[in-house]
């Protein structure tokens, strides 16, 4: 799959190449350099075993993105996205690399003034790497595996790769509609068979909404999301945790979302939301949960060079089945989180952007192994094209 992907994203590269001297072209490429510090990078519980102490990181950033559209039909487009931040050696098990990549093309088969429809089509291409912790101990998760602890530092580690299908239909000036597909295969790096079964998934989602300006100044936007993930080899659980062998674990994903956006001034806009989700475990109901989020940020130009923004986020997570130690009549796993992110950026000459970036979290859990506080904090230097 991972072959097919880029072959498909070469394909569309060199036919934009070779029509590209007819063909309007918009790209941009910003790499970051931020150093920083975290309270908690391990995000590890007050009764951990490893005392919680902050550590200094660096993180390296790079956003990049290709809009070659060759007339009012047809468009290609790329984008890369990702980061590495690295820690010092006493918390380097805090260490993470992310990246994401994707491709496709654009076609536009009616246009009418403000009416238009669109459908974009393309492939994806995701990668995550980090060490999997245990919280209990502050180090690597360890199996045991009837003879020896086995480390399995790895164990989340993973390629995405997928097909997406988006379609957009302006049906007033004032009125939009989506549609937002996409089908993903998730391949984990390391297999730990027969010590742990095979994380490797595959889902599906739709995303329907609809966009209404309101007023000049506010807008609305809801929408509905279902998705289907089924695993490969993951065996299911039944009313008690206890594994089903032969059994495929599935689960069933939907939920709602409503969010309200504001630009009283054209300097300044900000906007509240609430999603809410419920995810039903298809062989017994075991990881049954339902949950709700409500959010706000908020965008202020300060002049024609600096810009700051801020997001808070609150959500809430409740399992009907599933308990902290998997017996009957235990505490569930539910949860709560809050979070809160400040940024601040400023145009200097010469395609260089200074920036900061503060932020806590802060996450409750009846199990007390998933609770604890974080804060964090870099400022660094972007440079742009």
């Amino acid at each position: 799959m991972q072959r097919h992907l880029v072959s498909t994203c070469l394909l569309a590269l060199l036919c934009a190449t070779a029509s590209v001297q007819a063909a309007e072209t918009d790209g941009h490429l910003s790499l970051s350099l931020a150093p920083g510090f975290d309270s908690n990078p391990l995000e590890l519980p007050e009764t951990s075993l490893k005392k919680t102490e902050g550590a200094f990181y660096t993180e390296l950033g790079v956003d990049a993105g290709l809009r070659i559209k060759m007339n009012r039909l047809l468009s290609f487009s790329m984008d890369l996205d990702g980061s590495v931040r690295s820690f010092g050696s006493d918390a380097s098990d805090a260490d993470r690399v992310w990246g994401q990549a994707r491709a496709g093309v654009t076609l536009a088969p009616y246009r009418n003034g403000a009416r238009g429809f669109a459908v974009m089509a393309g492939g994806t291409f995701g990668s995550s790497r980090s060490t999997y912790i245990d919280p209990a101990t502050g180090e690597s998760y360890m199996m045991f595996d009837g003879t020896n602890d086995v480390p399995v530092p790895d164990r989340f580690d993973s390629d995405t790769t997928g097909v997406f299908v988006d379609m957009r239909w302006r049906t007033h000036e004032r009125l939009l509609f989506y549609l937002d597909s996409t089908q993903e295969w998730r391949r984990y790096v390391e297999s730990y068979e027969p010590l742990l079964d095979p994380l490797d998934d595959s889902s599906l989602s739709f995303q329907p909404g609809v966009l209404l300006d309101l007023t000049s100044w506010m807008k609305l936007d809801v929408s509905y999301s279902w998705s289907d993930r089924s695993y490969d080899e993951l065996a299911a659980l039944d009313a008690t945790a206890t594994v089903v062998p032969g059994e495929q674990r599935a689960y069933h994903d939907n939920g709602m979302s409503v969010t309200f956006g504001f630009e009283p001034l054209e300097a300044f806009s900000f906007a509240i939301g609430t999603t809410s989700s419920t995810r039903e475990d298809l062989y017994a109901g075991y990881y049954d949960n339902s949950g709700t989020m409500t959010f706000g940020s908020f965008n202020f130009k300060a002049g024609a060079k600096t810009r700051l923004n801020a997001f808070v986020g609150l959500r809430n997570l409740e399992y009907d089945n599933a308990t902290v130690d998997s017996t009957t009549n235990g505490d569930t796993l539910d949860s709560e989180r809050k979070l809160f992110v400040a940024r601040a950026e400023h145009d200097l000459a010469d395609r260089f952007v200074v920036f900061g970036e503060a932020g806590m979290d802060k996450s409750e859990n009846n199990d007390p192994l998933f609770t604890y506080d974080r804060t964090w904090a870099h400022a660094g230097l972007r440079f742009r094209l």
